[in-house]
């Protein structure tokens, strides 16, 4: 009788972790659902409450035979056999299974635990097989083997904080070290009496301290594993571990039961996601291919893509780290443009200035195309430049988009001209990006195209208020005369019908969204996954404004977390 078709137990989704999640590749998850239902009925057999200590210890060398031999005699037996074989056909040692089985027997006759070193030889064999198994599946390095272990064991002993209170009432088990309560002048007879006592918080604290060091050495794993997918996995549960003992921490397990919550659970995920794309801390960070840009020029680039705070800085690791350097040198050149656009926003700004550095960055990027850069921003788009063979005329066309901001101010421009500063300052944006990325092809140049255009159009939206808190508007005069809107800006957003003019340009985003995506299909998909991204983000934003109405122009637009990770998602995978 086979034992691979049948259902998972019911105790799964109450796990703490992922039990072979959408994050591990589907090849891999049979084999760990039959694992986890193995390890499931052995420990429901430590448990049982009817059976004797001899009888549990007799079932579970059952089990272990059955494990072992492929011969069983009951159904549970079966489990265990059906495990043995796909073991030794992966190559995988059976004492990831069978140190299982001794943990089990050990709880059916042990209760108690004198200190600390117990419990982690204890651990070594109910927690540590689990991951040690899981790297054996993706046939990870022996290295890892360490973080795994200290994982495992902190998910262990949290899972013990967490089940304390049950196992003392309905199984009379302890997993607390007994010197430490002797410490705190605390008896495992009256132990649940001293529920939210200081005695007992500094028992949870003391082990929380050494749950603390397990999770220390823990968070190198991710950064170890060479399988992206398992990787992702190792990452989500790495950010349990440290959510849980967080919370337990300031919650009490005695009072009331203690687990994740919706948010810790998205954390959790959005670690696990940016963990496929990100490099070890302790990895020494390399110049472009070569370029002539230092490690302390691409540092001070990515200082300046911090500093601004933006979301730009998280969304673009998901590229590799010369292609995600050199996105950030374009958007520090952005950023520095963006600065000079705006300035002070109050009567009487010095626009001959503007204009003035303006026109230096004019020069300067002639200055690049002829080889020369002179501070580290400039080297560091050098050596972009030349890796990825960025147009010249980009980077001007950019720069004048930014000038019709300063020598207008815009307000209610012509169709043509909104459709010449859409593509200066985001079609451009999006034709150098696109190389970047990976991209050449006409079809790429349509992406930044359309992409562009939708993109700006979702910014004009959003940014109407504070546009004419600087003297712009860039709605369109042929649609404002067309609802014979006053052309007083300051009155603008009091209009009946300024709705109607915001529903056309949202419907025209629309549009450019799906030719935008049209083109992404006829390129390559990796090289497009950045694309996708900044299209779900905006496209995302105008939903919200939608949804918001087109009254609520003063309300700022709050994106949850949670909406955060959904458009994150679908980028990656390629919705």
């Amino acid at each position: 009788m086979s034992s691979m078709n049948k259902p998972l137990s019911r105790d799964k989704k109450s796990e703490n972790f992922p039990v072979g999640s959408f994050l591990i590749s589907s090849n891999f998850r049979k084999v760990i659902h039959l694992y986890y239902h193995f390890a499931r009925i052995s420990d429901d057999i430590a448990d049982d409450k009817i059976l004797s200590s001899e009888e549990k210890i007799s079932r579970l060398f059952g089990m272990e035979k059955a494990l072992t031999s492929g011969v069983f005699s009951i159904d549970s037996e079966a489990v265990a056999a059906d495990l043995g074989r796909v073991l030794s056909k992966n190559k995988i040692e059976l004492s990831v299974a069978s140190d299982l089985l001794k943990a089990f027997r050990q709880d059916a006759e042990k209760q108690r635990y004198d200190n600390w070193k117990q419990l982690m030889d204890y651990c070594r064999y109910s927690a540590a097989p689990v991951g040690r198994f899981l790297l054996s599946l993706h046939n990870e390095k022996e290295d890892t083997v360490n973080a795994s272990d200290a994982l495992c064991a902190s998910l262990q002993i949290l899972n013990h904080l967490q089940d304390v209170k049950v196992d003392l009432k309905k199984l009379n088990r302890c997993y607390i070290p007994q010197d430490w309560m002797q410490d705190a002048g605390i008896s495992i007879e009256n132990f649940l009496e001293h529920r939210s006592s200081k005695g007992v918080r500094h028992i949870f604290n003391r082990i929380l301290d050494h749950v603390d060091l397990l999770n220390k050495e823990a968070s190198s794993l991710p950064k170890k594993i060479k399988n992206p997918r398992l990787k992702m996995e190792a990452a989500v549960i790495v950010s349990i571990a440290h959510s849980l003992a967080k919370r337990l921490r300031n919650e009490d397990p005695l009072e009331k039961p203690v687990s994740l919550s919706s948010f810790d659970k998205i954390k959790a995920l959005t670690h696990g996601i940016l963990e496929k794309f990100s490099y070890s801390a302790h990895e020494t960070k390399v110049h472009l291919d070569g370029l002539p840009c230092s490690y302390k020029d691409i540092e001070a680039v990515e200082k300046i893509v911090i500093l601004s705070k933006t979301s730009f800085y998280k969304g673009m690791r998901i590229l590799p780290r010369a292609r995600r350097e050199a996105m950030y040198a374009l958007y520090a050149f952005c950023r520095e443009l963006d600065d000079i656009a705006d300035g002070d926003s109050s009567a009487g700004r010095d626009i001959k200035k503007s204009l003035t550095l303006l026109n230096h960055w004019s020069s300067r990027i002639d200055h690049l195309y002829d080889g020369n850069a002179q501070d580290a921003l400039e080297r560091v788009l050098l050596a972009a430049i030349r890796t990825y063979g960025l147009n010249k005329v980009d980077f001007q066309e950019i720069i004048e988009g930014m000038r019709m901001d300063l020598e207008g101010p815009i307000v209610f421009p012509d169709e043509q001209i909104l459709d010449l500063y859409c593509d200066r300052v985001a079609s451009a944006v999006g034709r150098i990006s696109v190389r970047i990325f990976g991209a050449r092809s006409k079809n790429a140049d349509q992406v930044a195209y359309y992409l562009g255009r939708a993109l700006q159009q979702v910014n004009i939206l959003r940014d109407l208020n504070s546009d004419i808190s600087l003297g712009r508007c860039y709605l369109p005069k042929q649609l404002v005369g067309r609802f014979q809107i006053s052309t007083n800006i300051h009155s603008l957003l009091e209009s009946d019908d300024i709705g109607s003019i915001c529903k056309i340009l949202a419907e025209r985003a629309k549009d450019n969204f799906k030719s935008a995506e049209y083109y992404m299909g006829l390129c390559p998909t990796e090289a497009m996954k950045p694309a996708r991204l900044m299209a779900a983000s905006y496209k995302a934003t105008l939903k919200s404004l939608e949804k918001q109405g087109w009254k609520n122009f003063k309300t700022p637009l709050k994106k949850s977390l949670a909406w955060k990770i959904i458009f994150f998602t679908k980028a990656l995978i390629g919705k």
